[in-house]
């Protein structure tokens, strides 16, 4: 209050206020007022007349004599603040109106914003999600389409304008362009030398252009296939792992924490006092010629800056880990939708995890977190040489003023750590998707990923192509459908608009201005539908490097992994009972299935129709014989697989040797080493002369002797539960064949251990860590 010496804390005496003052942001401003007042009236003709005397009060006697001409005397006074009139102290005030009836409305139409800015954007996310699963063909071919459309009228368009076609070479397709609102003979009149010359230089890369693009379309049709197949593919994943959407929450609340909490931190640094001080005190007392060298070791400001500096390194490294376990959790959950065959109605996966998310989250906390942070740590450094160089370049402004190559090294040093860390977080993703795939460490899952990229590139073009476009279309539809409907339901001239009455049920107020309730709105729906998509564009690229591992280990052919459209596209029956697997890749291992409270087997058995019963919880004997023949069941029909894929590939390198042909062989290029072969075949003295198809007929039998072994090997080592073979496997496969007798006393091998038996392991507690696919 103006006047007082009375504070309101305390009733203690304060600093004389002579201006009336109005709390803004917790600060006291000014308030600047113009009065007026009426000092004194006299009447001029005639003189002494009574000057409020008029002619109606004249008419009604009350008066004498009317006052024709009066002169009033006004004192004007203004109140300024002290020092003068601020001029910026006027436009803040009129700020802070707009932003108080900013603030109004937007508390006014609270409930509004929320339902349909959140709750309507995800539910429009909903919708696209099942948009993009029917009809994203549909959505990728038409804006191909259309931009071939585009391009050819603009090279169209350029081509008359530099005369380069005239009407008599398009002949009706002129006319057709004549009848529309397009005058091409006015506009072609109308072009100049130099402007003729640009349109013809346009015209050419426009027709370049259009040519280029018609080509391309014509050799990625198989790819934007497979593009459209794998964007299905995701909708799918997400639809059965409908809590994805939701986990975007976790990262953002974790990341407001970090941020609040690096604020602080930041803010006591800042405002940290002297050390130098402190620790000069305490030196004295021991040493007092080390006072001097302590203080200059530790001077306030340069310990204050390294300390800021480790402060800021740490909320890089912190938000970068973050991000890394999202995407890898995303990644995990998604992996283990597409390396799970479908054998549902309609494509449906059944996956073994009741809670793949947790799983995967589970995995990647207690397996993968080292790598995650070796890979965010790597990110952040560069993103703190960026912000170094920032610091240096502010400080070094005036020195690049003066010196031109300077402010050039500063420009390129700049671009390229831009583009250098581009590259290492598109990388770096791409790695975190194989750490979740196969649980493999940062290095080799960068350089796994780094070759599947290589190798499909063509794939991996199209395939981010296509889906920025369609998740740049669903984030920009779905922040002005919820724009248009907030303006509708609050605006006043609008036909849908909202009621008071609706509004108070609400919660809501009648706004002055649908203004900022639809910027806000908007603002949040971008938000939803940013999260939403990310969510999404992990997923599409997750489904991309799982469909190219696929394709590196099976080749260019169907799997079962593979939806029904994609092994259409790549050539295979997708109602084929038997899938074209490779004998030597065994993705799908069992031992999960002695983990699950209710076992399904992985690979059903093809004789007869009968079904397994459902377990009872009330008998648990009856229930431990179910899980035992359910696991039988699921080790019988695996090894029945093996033994298919042996037969079919013994007949496969039968057929090969049989078709050789000596003629036609070179038997220089082979793989193995021939003459090494047949030094061997000539150790024994009554072998004189040996045929060329000979030593070729024992490098074969070599490989299918090898692949024989590596087999019966590797089935050893999966019964241990493990993932490497070794050499004790190969004894132990010598072992149990008496085809190998004579390789017992050759092959190193420590003490055979028999195999874990399953039962064993779960009574154990033992949960083998299987991220292998």
């Amino acid at each position: 209050m103006a006047g007082s010496k009375i504070c309101t804390y305390g009733n203690k005496t304060c600093w004389v206020v002579a201006q009336d003052t109005e709390s803004a942001f917790f600060r006291c401003l000014p308030v600047a007022s113009t009065n007026e007042t009426v000092l004194a009236e006299t009447c001029v003709d005639p003189v002494d007349a009574d000057p409020s005397c008029t002619v109606a009060l004249y008419e009604a006697g009350k008066c004498e004599v009317v006052c024709n001409t009066k002169r009033v005397r006004k004192d004007v006074w203004t109140v300024e603040a002290t020092g003068g009139t601020s001029p910026l102290l006027g436009q803040l005030q009129g700020y802070l109106q707009v932003l108080g009836r900013f603030l109004s409305d937007m508390y006014a139409a609270r409930t509004v914003v929320l339902l349909v800015g959140g709750g309507g954007a995800l539910l429009l996310g909903i919708i696209w999600l099942l948009v993009l699963q029917f009809f994203a063909g549909c959505v990728v071919w038409l804006t191909c389409s259309l931009v071939l459309v585009g391009l050819l009228l603009l090279s169209l368009f350029c081509s008359v304008r530099s005369e380069l076609i005239t009407s008599e070479q398009l002949g009706g397709g002129l006319a057709f362009m004549n009848a529309t609102t397009i005058d091409t003979s006015s506009l072609a009149a109308a072009s100049d030398a130099n402007t003729k010359l640009q349109f013809k230089a346009a015209a050419y890369v426009a027709w370049v252009a259009t040519v280029v693009v018609f080509l391309l379309l014509i050799a990625m049709r198989k790819r934007l296939k497979i593009a459209v197949a794998i964007i299905r593919e995701s909708s799918k994943a997400i639809q059965q792992l409908p809590l994805l959407l939701f986990w975007p929450v976790v990262p953002t609340a974790f990341f407001v924490a970090l941020v609040i909490y690096s604020v602080a931190v930041a803010a006591y640094l800042l405002s940290s006092d002297d050390l130098t001080a402190a620790v000069q005190q305490s030196a004295e007392v021991f040493n007092v010629t080390s006072a001097v060298a302590t203080t200059e070791a530790l001077p306030a400001k340069t310990t204050q800056q390294i300390l800021l500096a480790f402060h800021v390194f740490g909320f890089l490294w912190t938000n970068q880990l973050l991000q890394a376990i999202s995407v890898c959790v995303i990644a995990g959950s998604v992996a283990q939708f597409y390396w799970t065959p479908a054998s549902g109605t309609g494509g449906r996966r059944e996956l073994e995890a009741r809670f793949p998310i947790a799983r995967a989250l589970r995995y990647t906390l207690r397996f993968s977190l080292g790598s995650l942070c070796f890979g965010s740590f790597v990110i952040a450094f560069v993103q703190f040489l960026r912000l170094m160089l920032e610091y240096l370049d502010r400080n070094t402004k005036q020195l690049q003023q003066g010196n031109r190559i300077v402010r050039v090294a500063f420009l390129v040093v700049r671009c390229c750590l831009w583009c250098f860390e581009k590259c290492l977080k598109f990388l770096s993703k791409n790695a975190y998707i194989m750490i979740a795939m196969k649980g493999s460490s940062f290095c080799a899952a960068s350089a796994r990923s780094f070759k599947l990229i290589f190798k499909n590139m063509a794939r991996v073009a199209v395939v981010n192509s296509v889906s920025f476009f369609l998740l740049f279309l669903v984030k920009l539809t779905i922040a002005l459908a919820v724009a248009i409907t907030v303006f509708a339901l609050l605006s006043s001239s609008s036909s849908l608009s909202l009621s008071s009455d609706q509004l108070a049920l609400l919660g809501g107020e009648t706004v002055t201005s649908p203004l900022a309730p639809v910027v806000v709105a908007c603002v949040l729906a971008w938000l939803v539908a940013s999260a939403f998509v990310n969510v999404y564009d992990a997923a599409i690229d997750t489904i991309l490097l799982c469909f190219c591992e696929d394709t590196e280990l099976h080749g260019e052919t169907a799997s079962e992994f593979m939806s029904s459209e994609l092994q259409r596209i790549m050539g295979g029956d997708p109602h084929s009972a038997d899938k074209s697997i490779k004998p030597t890749v065994i993705h799908v291992s069992p031992k999960d299935a002695a983990k699950q409270k209710s076992p399904r087997p992985l690979i059903e058995s093809t004789g007869g129709d009968d079904k397994t019963a459902s377990m009872s919880g009330e008998d648990a004997a009856n229930n431990t014989n179910l899980q035992m023949q359910m696991q039988l069941q699921t080790q019988r029909a695996q090894m029945q697989q093996q033994q298919l894929q042996l037969h079919a590939f013994w007949q496969n390198q039968i057929q090969e040797i049989s078709q050789i042909d000596p003629n036609a062989f070179d038997f220089k290029t082979h793989q193995l080493p021939l003459a090494r072969i047949k030094k061997i075949m000539k150790t024994d003295e009554d072998v004189r002369m040996i045929s060329a198809e000979a030593p070729v007929l024992f490098a074969k039998a070599c490989e299918m002797f090898i692949l024989e072994l590596s087999l019966r090997a590797w089935i050893h080592t999966e019964e241990n539960k493990r993932r490497t073979l070794q050499r004790n496997d190969i004894a132990m496969a010598i072992t149990k064949t008496d085809v190998f007798d004579f390789l017992i006393d050759i092959v190193p091998r420590d003490d055979i251990k028999p195999a874990k038996k399953v039962r064993g392991a779960e009574e154990a507690g033992g949960e083998p860590h299987e991220r292998g696919l």
